[in-house]
């Protein structure tokens, strides 16, 4: 066979003349099964009659009913081959007109993905490829200022329609520049005194990042997200903007491992430069009770992406988000806001699909443990005052495994109070700042209740506080209870 012939018969690894062989034999099996099954029967019929009359007896006295033999297939050992054959011929069937469409897209010059090739989806169409590179060129020509919302939209539904194979063709005909010049018309802007609006708003980012993000290759997933900025959570306009620890802030490509060991732990929450205490207790909260909260929450989709379960009105609601953390320009840089002392990034991810469900970081500061709990878990939750529950109660909760956190009180000194004290209680709490519930001890008199700051290991003040009762009543602002 010359290297041509090699070449048009196999196609990623996979023989193009085999492959359909395979699915060919797999048709028939059911029927070759049944009509061996009915020759076992027979044999073993014969057998039995065989029996009876050397014993002299007839052969139900043998216990064989007439006729049984020849249509009993499980007992002969062919049930599995006669019911599952057809299901696996199906299978290979989607498979392989998904690698024929693929070797086609090849040949004519479009990118796509080897490791993907034989995945169980719908044939590739050039034709829906052709349709949305047409609607990018139309964007891509033309000035970003001009592009109406409506022409914005209609990219994004024929984007949010491909395949993975569709995606990856579509990817890697856009250039750089294309990519860059796409990333200006999805980005939502308000011209005029009649506010006019421009580029996609946050519903269509996320739906345009979950169609595609989890499907493309390592290689064009980079390319396009690196590119597409306007699809991940703005950086700018948090509390702390300006502060050395947000200065220069961009995002990078982060090469920690979403979990180490496959565990996560409450002790791997270390906030950083950004107000969110309250949704980094809520999640610390949650992962305490149910030490497999976040892995059974993150999806890890093996391309640098990750596609995170939070909920809407109870709903599950998923957000896929890119690898690219929020660095800033230090030497090295270091990660601005939420930053694991383990190196686990799970945390950094959970926090990124937040602010992406609000549409940026600024958007998660300042709020309540139960909001961030219900968000988180999609259950009901409420929030008390300390005056209306106990630690007993608190205890109670904790055992039956509902998450807790508590918010603590503002506190002011100076002439006439008007200084806003950042901690009190000679250093021991933050003031106006949600902590993780993590145990009450009814042994001890009088009864004390350990919180985790949030702020995490190396902190001051320190991780852990332990309270009394009166502390507990006198420090605490709010109590609030998830699902």
């Amino acid at each position: 066979m010359s290297s041509t012939e090699l070449r048009l018969s196999t196609f990623c690894g996979f023989d193009l003349d085999r492959v359909p062989a395979l699915k060919k034999a797999l048709t028939e099996v059911p029927g070759a099964a049944a009509g061996q099954s009915r020759a076992v029967g027979v044999t073993v019929e014969n057998a039995y009659s065989a029996l009876a009359r050397g014993n002299g007896v007839s052969p139900r006295n043998l216990g064989l009913d007439d006729g049984s033999q020849g249509t009993d297939s499980d007992r002969s050992g062919f049930t599995a081959p006669s019911r599952d054959a057809a299901d696996v011929a199906a299978d290979i069937g989607r498979r392989l007109a998904h690698l024929l469409a693929c070797q086609k897209l090849q040949e004519d010059g479009y990118t796509i993905d080897p490791s993907r090739v034989f995945d169980d989806e719908p044939a590739p169409s050039e034709q829906k490829i052709k349709a949305a590179l047409a609607q990018a060129k139309t964007l891509i020509d033309r000035d970003s200022q001009w592009n109406n919302t409506d022409d914005v939209n209609d990219l994004k539904n024929k984007l949010v329609g491909l395949t993975a194979a569709e995606a990856e063709a579509v990817v890697g005909q856009l250039s750089d520049p294309d990519l860059k010049a796409l990333n200006e018309a999805f980005t939502e802007r308000h011209i005029g005194i009649v506010d006019i609006s421009q580029g996609l708003d946050n519903n269509g980012r996320i739906a345009i990042a979950n169609a595609l993000y989890p499907g493309l290759s390592t290689d064009q997933l980079h390319r396009f997200a690196s590119a597409m900025t306007s699809l991940a959570p703005a950086l700018g306009g948090t509390d702390g903007s300006g502060n050395q620890d947000q200065n220069g802030i961009h995002y990078q490509w982060s090469n920690g491992q979403l979990f180490i060991d496959g565990k996560a732990a409450p002790s791997e929450i270390q906030q950083g430069d950004l107000g969110d205490c309250w949704f980094l207790a809520g999640l610390g909260a949650e992962q305490q009770v149910n030490p497999n909260f976040a892995q059974q929450h993150i999806r890890d989709n093996g391309n640098g992406t990750y596609t995170v379960t939070l909920y809407q009105d109870g709903k599950p609601t998923p957000i896929t988000v890119d690898g690219q953390l929020p660095y800033n320009n230090w030497n090295p840089p270091q990660t601005s806001f939420e930053h694991s002392p383990s190196g686990a990034s799970w945390v950094q991810i959970y926090e990124k699909a937040y602010a992406q469900s609000h549409g940026g970081y600024a958007n998660i500061e300042g709020g309540y443990g139960n909001v961030s709990m219900h968000d988180l878990s999609g259950k009901s939750s409420n929030r008390v005052d300390p005056d209306d529950t106990s630690l007993n109660d608190i205890r109670s909760k904790l055992d039956s495994g509902v998450p807790v956190t508590v918010g603590t009180n503002s506190h002011h000194s100076g002439f006439l109070w008007l200084h806003s004290d950042e901690t009190f209680d000679n250093h021991k709490l933050v003031t106006s700042h949600e902590y993780i519930v993590q145990s009450v001890n009814n042994s001890v008199d009088p009864p004390t209740i350990t919180l985790r700051n949030p702020w995490g290991q190396g902190a001051n003040p320190p991780e852990t506080v332990t309270l009394t009762q009166d502390e507990f009543n006198g420090h605490i602002n709010d109590v609030d209870f998830g699902g």
